[in-house]
C-alpha cells in the first residue's frame, strides 16, 4: 500500500507524465481532466496526491466525475487534489491564524481552477480538496462535491438555484455567493459539519432562497463559522423530524435577513438545538425558536435585531444570553473592511463571542483553535 504523488502544472514537462516535478503533467488537455489523474487504478493498493501547480489560473471544461474514471476513487484509495509551489513541494497555509471572522485569507499561492460554462467542476466522492480555489462563472447550480475541503476558496460568481458544495466535513475555508439569486452554500441534504468557515452572500436580493446553509435533514454541526450577507437567512434548520438537532458554537451571523438562526419547526422535538458563544446582530428575527424547537441558549451576543433578538422561543431560557445595546464600530474591529473579529477594548472582548477577538498584541487572525482542538457534539474541547 502507497500513497502515490503526481505532479501536474498548466503544461506538461520533461516525460509530461506527473511522476516528478521535472516531468510534470498538464492537469488539463484541451479542457479536460489529465489521463494520469482519471486512468489510475483506485482498486489496487494505492491512493492519489495530485500536487497542482500554485499561482497560476487553469481552465476546466469537463466534470471530474466516476463515470472519467477507469477505477475510480474509493474509501480506502481516494483521491487528494493539493496546491504545490514551482518547485513541487506542497503550498504553505496562507496564514495559519486566520478565523471566519476576519478578512478572507489571501488565495494569491493557490491554484485556480475556473469554469465559465454550466458545468460542475467535481462530483466526485473520495475526493479530497486542499489549498485550491475554485472558481466558476456559468454554472447556476452544484459546483463541487468532495469528502473533504480544508483551506480553499470556493466563489460562484454567477446567480444559481443550488447550493454550491456537498462536502462534510468543510474546514477553513472561504466562500463567496457572488449572485444575486443562491440557495445557499452546503447542500440541504447533508448533515454539514463545518470548522472556520466564511460563507459572504454579498447581500444578493434578486431571488431564491438566499440561505447561508439550509440543512433540512439530519442536522447540522458548525464551529466558529461565520455568515455576512445572505438576506433569506444565515443559517436555517427549520426541516427534518423530530430527531433533527441543531449545534453552532462561537458562529458570527451579520446583516442576514429573515432570519439569524432558525429552528427546526416540526412539533415534538426529541433532541435539542445548542446555540452557544455566537453572535447574531443586524438580522430581522436573530434566533427563531419556530414555538416547537427545543433551545438550548447560552452566552450568545445579540443587537440591532430589527424584529426581536428571540422570537418563538416558547419557554427557552434566554437570560444567559447578551442583549445590550451596541454598534459595529464598538464591537467589531472594522466592519466595512469585512473584519468582524471582536474589537480589542470592547465590552464584550475576551469573553468567548464569536469565532475570534483582536489580539491583544494587534496582531494574528485572532486565535484560530481549529487545528488543535476536538469537536464533538455538544462539547468543544
Amino acid at each position: 500500500m502507497a500513497v502515490v504523488i503526481r505532479y501536474f502544472s498548466t503544461v506538461g514537462n520533461g516525460a509530461a507524465d506527473g511522476t516528478s516535478w521535472a516531468d510534470r503533467a498538464a492537469l488539463f488537455a484541451s479542457g479536460n481532466w489529465s489521463t494520469v489523474i482519471t486512468g489510475f487504478n483506485f482498486s489496487g493498493s494505492d491512493s492519489l496526491v495530485g500536487r497542482i501547480e500554485g499561482a497560476l489560473n487553469y481552465t476546466c471544461s469537463q466534470t471530474l466525475a466516476n463515470g472519467l474514471f477507469t477505477n475510480p476513487p474509493t474509501v480506502n484509495n481516494n483521491l487528494t487534489l493539493h496546491g504545490c509551489d514551482s518547485s513541487g513541494n506542497l503550498v504553505a497555509i496562507p496564514d495559519p491564524t486566520w478565523v471566519s471572522s476576519a478578512p478572507p485569507f489571501s488565495h494569491a499561492t493557490l491554484p485556480t481552477i475556473e469554469t465559465t460554462t454550466n458545468i460542475a467542476t467535481v462530483l466526485q466522492a473520495h475526493t479530497l480538496f486542499r489549498l485550491i480555489r475554485v472558481t466558476a462563472s456559468g454554472r447556476p447550480g452544484l459546483m463541487l462535491t468532495a469528502s473533504q475541503i480544508d483551506w480553499c476558496y470556493i466563489e460562484q460568481n454567477t446567480s444559481n438555484v443550488a447550493s454550491l458544495v456537498t462536502s462534510s466535513p468543510t474546514t477553513n475555508t472561504v466562500a463567496i455567493l457572488g449572485g444575486t439569486t443562491f440557495d445557499g452554500f452546503i447542500s440541504s441534504g447533508l448533515l454539514p459539519i463545518l470548522n472556520n468557515v466564511r460563507i459572504d452572500g454579498k447581500a444578493g436580493t434578486a431571488g431564491g432562497n438566499r440561505y447561508g446553509i439550509n440543512a433540512t435533514t439530519s442536522g447540522n454541526v458548525l464551529n466558529r463559522v461565520t455568515v455576512i450577507g445572505c438576506v433569506g437567512g444565515g443559517v436555517v434548520c427549520a426541516g427534518g423530524s423530530a430527531t433533527r438537532f441543531s449545534d453552532l458554537y462561537r458562529c458570527l451571523i451579520v446583516d442576514c435577513g429573515t432570519y439569524g438562526i432558525k429552528a427546526n419547526a416540526t412539533a415534538s422535538q426529541t433532541v435539542y438545538h445548542t446555540f452557544v458563544n455566537n453572535v447574531i446582530v443586524n438580522c430581522v428575527n436573530g434566533i427563531d425558536g419556530s414555538s416547537n424547537g427545543r433551545l438550548l441558549l447560552s452566552n450568545n451576543r445579540l443587537r440591532n435585531n430589527t424584529t426581536a433578538d428571540h422570537t418563538n422561543v416558547a419557554n427557552a431560557n434566554t437570560s444567559f444570553d447578551t442583549v445590550t445595546t451596541g454598534t459595529n464600530a464598538d464591537e467589531f474591529v472594522d466592519a466595512a473592511a469585512g473584519d468582524y473579529r471582536i474589537k480589542l477594548g470592547s465590552s464584550i472582548w475576551g469573553k468567548g463571542f464569536g469565532p475570534g477577538d483582536q489580539p491583544a498584541s494587534g496582531g494574528g487572525g485572532g486565535g484560530n483553535l481549529i487545528n488543535s482542538q476536538a469537536l464533538v457534539r455538544g462539547i468543544v474541547i
